[in-house]
């Protein structure tokens, strides 16, 4: 098996999820979003390769993530449902590597 594929499924799982509970919990007004940040964006260290997304900069937790939770969490969001979002810097424009 491919070395991203379990990690595929997995994420491809939680995405039909999160649309499944968004359409049964919707009528309640409940909103469901989830939040998939990529490896990238654990900052870098002394034996960590250069980044490889379209800002070209590793991110940061507390930076580039946590404002993205923040802003699902409160009621800036209340009409986002069922949506994933991918604070990645863009390195979901080039696809699975």
């Amino acid at each position: 098996m491919p070395p991203y594929a379990p990690y595929n499924l997995a994420k491809e799982a939680v995405r039909a999820l999160t649309r499944s509970a968004a359409r049964e919990w919707g009528p309640d007004n409940i909103t469901v979003n989830n939040l998939l940040p990529v490896a990238d964006t654990w900052g870098a260290g002394p034996n960590t390769p250069p980044p490889t997304n379209a800002l070209g900069r590793h991110g940061s937790p507390e930076l580039d993530i946590a404002p993205v939770a923040l802003f699902l969490a409160g009621n800036d969001s209340r009409f986002i449902t069922g949506s994933s979002l991918t604070p990645d810097g863009g390195q979901i424009i080039d696809g699975a590597r």
